[in-house]
């Protein structure tokens, strides 16, 4: 008797296999790291902090 596989588990490996090659693909990136961003002029980012909230300065502070 021969062995089949489900379409659901080939599906799953096929997602598996997608994510392990982002995830190589990522490595490779010069992207900025999660939520931070580059070259945001300078008024911009003045202006989005003064339209935080406390909480939000308070977070931002410690974050970066």
């Amino acid at each position: 008797m021969a062995y089949t596989q489900s379409i659901f588990t080939q599906a799953t490996l096929k997602v598996m296999d997608d994510r392990e090659a982002l995830k190589r693909e990522a490595k490779k990136t010069k992207a900025p790291t999660f939520l931070h961003e580059t070259d945001v002029p300078s008024p911009v980012r003045k202006k989005r902090f003064q339209d935080m909230t406390e909480f939000e300065r308070l977070m931002e502070g410690q974050n970066g």
